[in-house]
């Protein structure tokens, strides 16, 4: 298991956060606030084209009757128009927000929630469901990838996941 502490500019609110790379992660689904996929073809990663925040992994906030993996299978969907061929847990981020309590209106529990990451495969793209929220999703090399902010705010899960996809795509060229 991998465990660090890291800070995340895209949160205002003042807050810690602790990433656990680790496969056999377990959390209570009802603490899972949002989940998220790195989900690749081959080496290339899928990512969603979020209009608010640029490129990012697809993935959003798990409504009240889903599963954190139900979550990941609608947010693809919607964001990128696919599926998993290929679905494994990555790990976790338990995001501890300080200070006072935020507004009403805040999208996270006070003061901790847990934000689920997968890893996966997918075949291709499709189009994603007709939205103002995202525009048509793309593949990213391993180098183009590393120059994004999406990639490097979660590059030790990136660079897990990576290691995971290339021994997938390794294991699918030999059956070929």
């Amino acid at each position: 298991m991998i465990e660090e502490n890291v800070k995340f500019n895209w949160l205002a609110h003042p807050h810690s956060a602790k990433v656990f790379v680790d496969a056999e992660t377990r959390i209570n689904p009802s603490e899972v606030t949002s989940s998220f996929i790195f989900a690749f073809k081959g080496e290339d990663i899928l990512l969603a084209q979020v209009y608010s925040r640029g490129w990012d992994l697809p993935g959003g906030h798990r409504e009240r009757a889903e599963t954190p993996e139900e979550t990941i299978a609608r947010e693809l969907f919607e964001e990128c128009g696919t599926q998993t061929d290929i679905l494994g847990p990555l790990g976790h981020i338990e995001l501890t927000l300080e200070g006072d309590k935020p507004p009403q209106n805040y999208p996270y529990p006070f003061p901790t929630s847990q934000l689920m990451f997968y890893w996966g495969v997918v075949s291709d793209i499709g189009t994603p469901s007709a939205s103002m929220e995202v525009g048509m999703p793309k593949f990213f090399s391993p180098d183009e990838a590393m120059k994004l902010d999406c990639i490097k705010n979660h590059k030790t899960m990136y660079q897990e996941a990576l290691k995971r996809a290339k021994v997938v795509a390794e294991k699918l060229a030999l059956l070929a």
